[in-house]
């Protein structure tokens, strides 16, 4: 019987409620060079659906960093979509070169704030109960061709910096 190897493809419908807001602050810093302050806020809001019925094949969890503060889905693939009720709070300021338009200082901090458990999971992991993330921070100096960069993530529970890494690049 040819139905025996029919796929059957589930429901992927999600609901996605997002508001992203910022300020964005600048003053003369010196002749040459403008400053920035830019807070910034990002809310998201995703309902927990149980998708334990679609199998595993490309999903991890992200890697956590600055960047990942403003992601819609924790997980990296297609296989899962993880719930969310959580606020980000962040803040970059930045030096710009106003001759040339490069921005030679950014130096980034932000944190999530979770309001709900976090269910959506990926096979053997627990439900996250967390309250917020790590603090996650860059900064990036950029100077003639030369570029450093900085990124640092503090657990806020131990005190401690989880992890640290340092690019440069010519």
């Amino acid at each position: 019987d040819s139905n025996q190897n029919d796929i059957s493809i589930e429901d992927r419908s999600l609901s996605v409620a997002q508001m992203d807001a910022g300020l964005f602050f600048e003053r003369e810093l010196a002749k040459h060079y403008t400053q920035t302050l830019e807070p910034r806020l990002y809310y998201l809001n995703i309902p927990s659906v149980d998708q334990s019925s679609i199998p595993l094949f490309d999903t991890s969890v992200a890697d956590f960093s600055f960047a990942q503060l403003f992601r819609e889905n924790r997980f990296n693939g297609t296989d899962r979509f993880g719930d969310a009720n959580q606020l980000t709070t962040a803040l970059t300021s930045r030096i710009i070169d106003n001759r040339t338009g490069d921005e030679r200082l950014i130096a980034s901090i932000g944190q999530i704030h979770y309001f709900d458990d976090r269910e959506v999971n990926l096979s053997g992991t627990a439900i996250q109960t967390d309250r917020s993330s790590d603090i996650a921070s860059e900064l990036v100096l950029r100077y003639s061709d030369w570029s450093y960069r900085l990124s640092l993530l503090h657990d806020t529970r131990t005190n401690d910096i989880e992890k640290g890494n340092f690019l440069y690049h010519y």
